[in-house]
């Protein structure tokens, strides 16, 4: 009994351990589930790997229409975004800090008056210290490191699902035998 209860709490201790580095993945892109609030004005990080043009990371919105990603123009702008070195966000707007071709930067920030449209405005500031940034450029390493951290979690919740449906079915037939043989 003692240790059913200790496998039934290792289980729930690993199902919130997926889901908390889940989370964490989420901001970059490599998160597993889609059940996270998106970001303000409704933008999604994604990460577009090979099997989607290996574009990298982007933020993409409603539609999956991608607003900041790697070849993103913009009308009011020649800039062309070559990567995405970071980005920020508050309730009511996402600060991206992007590069282009030849490694200058430029600050977008991405607003929605009516919830329909999303704006984008950019300038050559490189300092808006008001956010929590989130650092995409250089975070390989990182996301690998807790991506694999959360398989280790998936790999051990499915084999103790396995061991505690065994205990459970090992037991009912310890306590229906007794019963059949009267």
């Amino acid at each position: 009994m003692i240790i059913m209860k200790v496998l039934l709490a290792i289980l729930i201790a690993l199902c919130v351990t997926y889901f908390f580095l889940d989370r964490q993945l989420y901001f970059y892109g490599k998160n597993d589930f889609e059940i996270y609030h998106p970001l303000p004005i409704n933008v999604k990080p994604q990460y577009w790997g090979y099997d989607l043009g290996n574009i990298g990371f982007v933020l993409v919105d409603n539609f999956d229409f991608v607003v900041v990603g790697k070849g993103t123009k913009y009308k009011s702008s020649e800039l062309i975004v070559d990567e995405i070195i970071k980005y920020g966000f508050d309730k009511e707007k996402i600060v991206v800090t992007v590069s282009d071709s030849v490694r200058r930067e430029y600050v977008a920030t991405l607003q929605s008056k009516d919830r329909s449209e999303i704006h984008v405005s950019l300038d050559n500031q490189k300092d808006i210290n008001e956010f929590s940034w989130i650092e995409i450029k250089g975070s390989d390493s990182y996301t690998k490191r807790i991506g694999l951290i959360r398989n280790y979690a998936q790999i051990a919740f499915v084999i103790l699902i396995f061991v505690v449906g065994y205990l459970l079915i090992k037991r009912r037939i310890k306590y229906q035998l007794p019963n059949k043989l009267e």
